[in-house]
């Protein structure tokens, strides 16, 4: 029975760790993204914006998964899972929270964002001379995030890496830090 609890604890911080990922990444990248669409996506709008969306997503990721990673190992009453099965499993929900979002947003809210981006994908491959193949209806049809889904997955990825390896290097140098206090 203290076994399930157990399990039951460790999904509940994957579960708020997941959802807190999606929900600050997603505020900051529809805040970023609506503001340079307010007046139509700009040429250099237009190129930095998949630049922005990984560093949102990887900085939002990895802060929020090494303090969740540090908050999870400092409860005592947890039967621990490893570590690159708690980060697995973040990793999907997170993905699956950001889909499920942006599809609401898409759906319910407001789709003009999805047009405007499409918008600026066909005056750029224009620009260029690059056919897209498909047209704008049919992009505009897209949801804005999964549009950039590519760009959304490395980023969570990289971002849980990036979380993983400031974790040990902080439990490596908080242990030495006991070490020298006790010799």
């Amino acid at each position: 029975m203290n076994n399930n609890n157990n399990n039951y604890l460790t999904l509940e911080y994957i579960f708020i760790t997941s959802m807190l990922i999606a929900l600050s990444g997603m505020i900051l990248i529809y805040a970023v993204s609506y503001y340079f669409a307010y007046d139509g996506f700009s040429l250099v709008e237009g190129s930095f914006i998949q630049l922005i969306i990984f560093m949102i997503t990887l900085l939002s990721t990895s802060a929020l998964l090494f303090l969740s990673l540090k908050k999870y190992t400092a409860v005592t009453a947890i039967k621990y899972i490893k570590k690159r099965y708690y980060v697995g499993g973040i990793f999907l929900l997170t993905a699956v929270f950001i889909f499920l979002i942006d599809v609401f947003m898409h759906a319910v809210v407001d789709q003009t964002l999805s047009v405007r981006y499409a918008e600026m994908m066909m005056f750029v491959s224009k620009h260029y001379h690059q056919p897209m193949g498909k047209s704008m209806e049919q992009i505009s049809r897209i949801p804005f995030v999964v549009q950039n889904a590519l760009i959304i997955i490395a980023g969570l990825l990289f971002g849980n890496v990036l979380s993983v390896v400031l974790f040990n290097r902080y439990q490596k140098e908080k242990s030495s830090n006991k070490l020298q206090i006790i010799s």
